[in-house]
């Protein structure tokens, strides 16, 4: 029965680990592309090859079919890093697209909260599987 239950630990434990390590990374893109009037549209391209395994076929095709527009990076330890849409105006004046950057600020504060209750989660499993043993 301990094998078991220590199994059962390290396998949650390994998990655990797996899903730090991909979470210490959190990269919110806010992304846009142009509609094109049918006459005016071509095929879509290929999906890029991003080299991540676990990106979805349908997440590198909406990546190659778009542009980024708004990025932000932060990382598990507070380090951040954020990528702000600006355009140029017809005076040459470089503007803040605001409607862009509010739409990015909800996506990173969704993405920051459901990190934060998967790890919540998962941390609550090895406790409960910990007290168990």
């Amino acid at each position: 029965m301990a094998n078991e239950a220590e199994t059962v630990l390290r396998e949650v434990a390994g998990d655990l680990i797996r899903y730090i390590k991909n979470a210490s990374e959190l990269v919110v893109e806010t992304r846009y592309s142009q509609v094109v009037s049918n006459s005016d549209a071509q095929a879509a391209p290929a999906p890029a090859a991003s080299g991540d395994s676990e990106e979805s076929e349908s997440l590198q095709r909406a990546r190659a079919e778009s542009r980024a527009g708004a990025v932000t990076v932060i990382q598990l330890d507070g380090d951040s890093v954020a990528v702000v849409p600006l355009r140029l105006s017809s005076t040459g004046d470089m503007l803040l697209d605001r409607d862009l950057l509010e739409e990015h600020q909800r996506n990173v504060a969704a993405a920051t909260q459901y990190r934060a209750q998967i790890l919540q989660s998962l941390v609550g499993l090895l406790q409960s599987r910990g007290r168990g043993l």
